[in-house]
């Protein structure tokens, strides 16, 4: 966070694993789910966007100048809102300005207040005039679907992601790239959409398979020696309506010819409305 005004704020710090994460559809908000129990008071959400000329504050562990590196505490400053925008994935965000300091580089994800209740959470910046924090109102009613643990149905194209890159070894053994799926009742769709991106200097080298929770195993694409191009950038279609939707869906990849090499850049799986129930 930019700017000598800002404020030290003393935290006792706690490193705590992650088990899943689920995104929103509709802006740059995200649910974390912790693989254990932290001992903290929950924040409260705002139930309406801050006015324009509101005075809010916002936290974060970012750049203290726009050349500078990476707070080494946890740092607070004051921002005046100054209306609308949209956020990094084009969803409803609040614009504000800062008073004492400013969001940058290492603050995303970090939270802005209204009256002790959380309104946004960081999206971009510009170290300067501009930053745009998405919106918690516009996205209050997808976070309390899914935070009790039971309620609708998640919304259509309901996405989860895992962007850690996997190294695939030449003509060597599978690698996998796990997704853990939750909150989602019955079974999965059938006609779940796969998406994957792999970078490899010769994609027919690939086999590359869907692994379901129970270890049944879906053929996304064989491997083809005449199949020369760089890499696999492609959304399949599979019918998993028998398969239920929570648990740790794997990606696997294997090189099956030598000389060629790359990784799983990233993969996501998308849920329509149109699912299975289980019985």
């Amino acid at each position: 966070m930019t700017a000598a005004r800002a404020v030290q704020v003393d935290v006792i710090a706690q490193s705590v694993a992650v088990a899943a994460a689920q995104s929103c559809s509709q802006g740059d908000l995200a649910l974390l789910k912790l693989a254990s129990p932290v001992s903290v008071a929950p924040a409260r959400l705002g139930e309406q966007d801050p006015p324009t000329g509101a005075t809010n504050h916002i936290d974060g562990w970012g750049r203290t100048s726009c050349d500078g590196t990476a707070s080494a505490q946890l740092k607070r400053a004051s921002v005046r809102v100054t209306g609308r925008a949209a956020d990094a994935y084009n969803g409803p965000a609040l614009a504000s300005t800062g008073i004492s300091g400013y969001a940058w580089k290492g603050d995303s994800g970090g939270p802005q207040r209204y009256n002790d209740a959380i309104v946004g959470v960081a999206s971009t910046a510009d170290c300067a005039s501009r930053q745009y924090y998405a919106s918690v109102t516009s996205g209050l009613a997808w976070i309390r679907r899914h935070i009790g643990g039971s309620g609708p149905d998640p919304e259509p194209g309901h996405r989860f992601e895992n962007a850690d890159n996997v190294t695939i070894p030449d003509l060597g053994s599978a690698v996998s790239s796990p997704i853990t799926v939750f909150g989602i009742t019955g079974n999965a769709p059938s006609a779940l959409k796969v998406a994957v991106d792999i970078k490899h200097t010769f994609r027919g080298d690939l086999r590359i398979d869907l692994v379901a929770p129970d270890g049944s195993v879906c053929l996304l694409k064989n491997s083809s020696t005449s199949d020369s191009a760089d890499n696999i950038i492609a959304t399949y279609t599979v019918n998993a309506s028998s398969e239920a939707a929570n648990g740790t869906w794997n990606l696997r990849a294997r090189d099956t010819y030598r000389n060629d090499v790359g990784y799983i850049d990233a993969w996501s799986l998308e849920f329509s409305p149109a699912r299975g129930r289980a019985t």
